[in-house]
């Protein structure tokens, strides 16, 4: 009720870097201002993990510049999916003391910044906070609620509602990979923004590997490529993330992935059409 009865037209979940991430200006400014701006265009709903750092708080605070440069700005829906036990002590007391369902101003003042390094604060400028409580502290999240949400929020209720789903990342750790491989499960196309560092660089390298030279990359390359962008990857996890990656990298998802270069593509917007049209069409 809160987004007015309207299911969305486009589900986009923005996911990548965390507390460490940082982007070039230029690249940062087309990334946010296109993926702003395709939401409007299309009654978009945008997906985060909905904490005060890294690709989330980037969104976040893309939202809040769009407002205030526009006199009449349209509402952004911006949801932010996260764990109860991953959030610190003071926001916890807040939201439990808030009257209403969400943020009120006032509880946004409260809630500050910075108060505990091993623990996050939420993203304020997102329209929408979903926490997920297993009864556990300092879980992380898991990408299990959002896959399920974008289940659930593309079930037609309606002959006339088709919801379409595209997930963008920018950066990221290995923990992404798990939203990668379910977006690859349901056929939801991935954008790789290249230039943005690590995971979303490494795929986009052996994504594009496949265009050219190699219909699938080999477990030599994978490792040479994982190799250029992490040092620290346990030994005993190298072999099972290599073959994560090949799995995903296999020539039957190819037509999921997409890459956006600032030195090629000229708006993501377009990239994410693109790839709408591949899910949709090519999955057929």
């Amino acid at each position: 009720t809160d987004c007015g009865g309207k299911k969305p037209a486009l589900i986009l979940s923005i996911y990548g870097g965390g507390k460490y991430f940082t982007i070039e200006e230029r690249l940062k400014n087309e990334f946010i201002t296109g993926v702003i701006d395709t939401a409007i265009m299309t009654n978009a709903w945008i997906l985060t993990n909905g904490v005060n750092n890294g690709v989330s708080k980037l969104v976040g605070e893309g939202i809040s510049h769009y407002q205030l440069l526009r006199e009449n700005p349209n509402k952004v829906i911006c949801i932010g999916m996260t764990m109860w036990g991953t959030i610190n002590d003071n926001t916890h007391l807040v939201l439990k003391n808030s009257p209403n369902r969400y943020l009120s101003s006032v509880s946004k003042r409260q809630i500050p910044e910075n108060i505990q390094e091993d623990k996050e604060t939420i993203e304020l400028n997102h329209t929408h906070c979903i926490l997920f409580d297993s009864g556990r502290l300092n879980e992380y999240y898991s990408d299990l609620q959002r896959h399920q949400f974008i289940i659930e929020a593309r079930k037609k209720t309606h002959h006339d509602h088709t919801c379409y789903a595209i997930t963008i990342i920018a950066e990221g750790g290995l923990d992404i990979l798990e939203v990668i491989e379910n977006d690859i499960k349901e056929k939801r196309s991935i954008i790789l923004i290249k230039g943005s560092g690590r995971l979303a660089d490494a795929l986009a390298m052996l994504v594009e590997l496949t265009s050219t030279s190699e219909p699938e990359p080999s477990y030599e390359r994978i490792k040479q490529t994982l190799n250029r962008f992490y040092s620290n990857i346990p030994y005993a996890e190298i072999s099972s993330t290599i073959k994560r990656i090949e799995k995903l990298l296999h020539a039957g998802f190819r037509h999921l992935f997409h890459v956006f270069s600032m030195d090629r593509d000229a708006h993501i917007s377009e990239m994410i059409f693109k790839a709408i049209f591949a899910g949709t069409y090519l999955n057929e």
